[in-house]
């Protein structure tokens, strides 16, 4: 094996030999392009007058089907971190898939806790709906302080069916104006519930 100014030669020709050269190359460290992160912030809110709530999974599952699609990767928050309930486990064949992947399952039932979570490292904010952000997210200081320095940052915030409850009520950096002010915004109202 002979190196002269960044030209690998070697003799061997064995398998196991060029994968032992090929790996004592030193290669550049190029700054390689990083594929999007998105955070997607979920409830740990699973009751609702006695029946099981939280996150309603469609929302979630048909989002993290794109993403995949995309190369797009993901994290899981929650307010308390760990397990988010959810509802709608049999709504559709993407549900039914996505929920019989272990990898998935798994980050259901281990998603970062809101205080843990650096949010310079994603370049999207996405809530999905159900019930439960209506009770744990619509106020919750932290998100609020996620999603604000994502908008500021012009980074995208996305919220789907019962999601935008999440935005309401978030203020910018200076306190005073909301989030959504002077924005269309769709969402349930009271009277479709």
């Amino acid at each position: 094996f002979v190196s002269i100014k960044n030209i690998y030669v070697w003799h061997d020709h064995s398998n196991e030999n060029i994968d032992r050269h090929l790996n004592s190359i030193p290669l550049p460290q190029a700054s390689l392009p990083t594929m999007p992160k998105i955070l997607i912030i979920a409830s740990n809110h699973g009751d609702l007058a006695g029946k099981p709530n939280g996150t309603y999974l469609p929302e979630l599952t048909h989002a993290v089907e794109v993403f995949a699609a995309e190369g797009i990767e993901y994290d899981l928050a929650s307010p308390k971190g760990g397990k988010i309930p959810g509802y709608g486990e049999d709504a559709d064949d993407v549900t039914k898939k996505l929920l019989a992947d272990a990898e998935f399952a798994a980050r259901l039932e281990s998603t970062k806790c809101l205080e843990d979570v650096d949010g310079s490292l994603y370049d999207a904010i996405f809530y999905p709906g159900g019930y439960g952000l209506l009770f744990d997210l619509s106020e919750n200081a932290t998100a609020h302080k996620l999603v604000t320095a994502a908008y500021e940052s012009q980074k995208p915030i996305a919220a789907v069916c019962h999601g935008p409850a999440a935005l309401a009520k978030i203020k910018l950096a200076d306190g005073e104006t909301l989030l959504i002010a002077d924005k269309e915004v769709t969402g349930f109202t009271r009277e479709e519930e």
